[in-house]
């Protein structure tokens, strides 16, 4: 024969009947249900404390907010889904190509390659640089080994004639990066 206990729900005041060896939560309270229980603490525990912060997408420039909690969410860089796709897509045109025929990119490195088997600096493969034959068609010579071509906007498989410049090799590692007035090409 069983013996039962009758309590009351903290939440909705309902009459609960449970067994004689049932024991309550360890807050004391009782609830008739699953919902009360979530009702109850939803209204009377206190909610955790959200950090907002203001950050700038990397890709758009526009400023946006994340709401964290802890450390999630520190590492978000853009401000969309849309902006995060866009931002790894690399353009295999721009104006003036438009077939990519025989071109790879070297993913490693972040560089385009061309097919030009008979070029001095090619690889065992046939293929070379395209930074490189776009800045020795401006020039109108072959670069030397020990000059360098600078993306002036720092994206490696943008290798339009304005963004690329010639310099020597300590001329390179001198500049160290980008220069602000070049980031804007």
């Amino acid at each position: 024969m069983f013996v039962f206990i009758v309590a009351t729900c903290a939440q909705c005041g309902a009459e609960i009947r449970r067994e004689q060896d049932w024991k309550p939560a360890a807050s004391g309270r009782a609830f008739c249900n699953r919902s009360c229980s979530v009702s109850y603490q939803n209204r009377v525990a206190p909610k955790r404390k959200r950090i907002v912060r203001r950050k700038r997408c990397e890709w758009c420039d526009e400023e946006f907010t994340i709401n964290q909690r802890g450390l999630k969410g520190l590492s978000r860089r853009h401000c969309s889904r849309e902006c995060a796709v866009e931002s790894r897509e690399i353009p295999l045109t721009w104006d003036g190509v438009s077939s990519t025929k025989g071109r790879l990119l070297d993913r490693s490195k972040g560089y385009f390659l061309v097919l030009a088997p008979e070029h001095p600096r090619a690889n065992n493969k046939g293929f070379v640089y395209e930074h490189r034959l776009v800045a020795e068609e401006m020039l109108g010579r072959r670069l030397t080994s020990k000059e360098h071509v600078h993306h002036r906007n720092g994206k490696r498989w943008d290798n339009r004639p304005e963004n690329l410049e010639v310099m020597s090799a300590s001329d390179h590692a001198k500049l160290g990066g980008q220069r602000p007035e070049d980031l804007v090409i």
